[in-house]
């Protein structure tokens, strides 16, 4: 699996909120999003955004504020239920950058959802709840060596908890399967 991907956005997420702007302003404080456009709707008395975009690690994202009274599909993660049914995954550089971008997602008032660890698949992973219900995954590649020592801990987990036992889970990746 090592060096198993390069990753290339094909697909744009567009995210549903009360407030687009309070969330495009914690997505600036958390994961340094830039170039945001913002579209309001000319005659919506609330003064809801249609439409805005911005960057997050490269990759563009769109938004708009919730719309309930149109359909079903513009309505928020809270609406919805208690939290999205996908995550955003983000791809980074180096596995460094995973836990400084957790680090900084967490300051800024997210939850963390997955603690960053090496995983079995070859990824140095982490995930991040958002204040608005979205899970934010992040991952870098690791070495095999790291890669192996991590699928060696899986296995054994993996392994214990057959036999019954529990016991303790190497990685990340095994305390979430718990």
């Amino acid at each position: 699996v090592q060096g198993h991907r390069e990753v290339k956005q094909v697909i744009t997420p567009h995210l549903v909120f009360d407030d687009t702007r309070e969330a495009i302003k914690w997505y600036e404080r958390a994961f340094k999003a830039t170039d945001v456009q913002l579209m309001p709707l000319d005659d919506d008395p609330k003064g809801r955004l249609i439409h805005a975009s911005f960057k997050v690690y490269g990759g563009t994202v769109f938004a708009a504020d919730a719309f309930p009274e149109w359909d079903e599909g513009t309505k928020t993660v809270q609406q919805h239920g208690k939290h999205s049914p996908c995550d955003l995954y983000i791809q980074l550089d180096k596995p460094e950058d995973v836990d400084e971008a957790c680090k900084v997602a967490v300051d800024a008032g997210g939850k963390l959802a997955m603690p960053v660890d090496d995983q079995f698949w070859g990824d140095r992973y982490g995930g991040v709840k958002d204040p608005f219900g979205f899970t934010w995954s992040f991952a870098a590649t690791i070495d095999a060596e790291r890669t192996k020592k991590a699928a060696d801990e899986w296995k054994k987990f993996r392994q214990q908890m057959a036999a019954g036992g529990g016991g303790a889970a190497g990685g990340a990746a095994a305390a979430a399967a718990a």
